[in-house]
């Protein structure tokens, strides 16, 4: 990966015309990233960052290049426990300033059903015993979708989806995952509700299938209506 790397940073793969065109912001993604092609693009404070990772629930690599440093962070894990997203700005963290930071637990307690303010009666999240918050009525709101027919999670996936996410993969490719996501849940009793910040959640839930919970991680605007910007699974407590 670093032999690529190199490779990009010079000629012998694209010119500069070509490398220019590889780096353009071509399409908003939200949050202050944009897609170029086949990369991620975005400013850091090292200068200009691309990157692009991949994964499913087994394993997760994440392959960051600063252009401007010359410098590039490539690792691959077998866990899929989401901490690992940040990793490489964890370890940019150190390159560029020299501190190891503290990757620590998974930050906010969980609120097990019943706990939390309460969700209005009848409202989705009151359905699991989430909590009234804009986190939780938003989750809840996402397993009615899941659980229940296409129609209801196309009308879901239009009002509390972020748009970027429906015109990255597709209105019919989203009612596909959300059913495919209903098989994973299992028997899906909600254990409760993890909150990770401002603008993501998990949504734990024992699939009757082991002792370990299946995390449903939802991304989340930080602010009003407080829609979806990303859906991860991950295994563990």
């Amino acid at each position: 990966m670093n032999r690529w790397h190199r490779a990009l940073m010079g000629n012998q793969v694209l010119d500069e015309e070509s490398k220019k065109l590889l780096y353009t912001r071509h399409a908003d993604e939200g949050g202050g990233t944009w897609y170029g092609y086949g990369w991620t693009v975005r400013d850091s404070p090292w200068g200009v960052l691309v990157k692009h990772n991949g994964g499913n629930r087994v394993f997760f690599s994440d392959f960051l290049r600063y252009l401007d440093q010359d410098v590039d962070i490539y690792y691959s894990t077998s866990s899929r426990d989401p901490r690992m997203n940040r990793l490489g700005f964890k370890l940019a963290q150190i390159v560029f300033g020299g501190e190891m930071p503290e990757i620590g637990p998974r930050p906010g307690a969980v609120i097990a059903p019943g706990q939390g303010p309460a969700a209005p009666a009848g409202s989705a999240a009151a359905r699991w015993g989430l909590p009234g918050t804009p986190q939780g009525l938003r989750a809840g709101e996402f397993l009615a979708a899941v659980t229940g027919d296409a129609a209801a999670r196309k009308a879901f996936i239009k009002e509390g989806l972020e748009p970027g996410l429906v015109e990255r993969n597709g209105l019919d490719r989203l009612v596909e995952l959300l059913g495919n996501l209903r098989e994973e849940m299992g028997a899906m009793k909600v254990q409760g509700l993890q909150p990770r910040g401002s603008e993501s959640v998990a949504i734990l839930i024992d699939t009757g299938e082991g002792p370990d919970p299946l995390q449903v991680i939802l991304g989340m605007e930080a602010s009003a209506p407080h829609r979806i910007t990303r859906i991860e699974l991950a295994m563990g407590d």
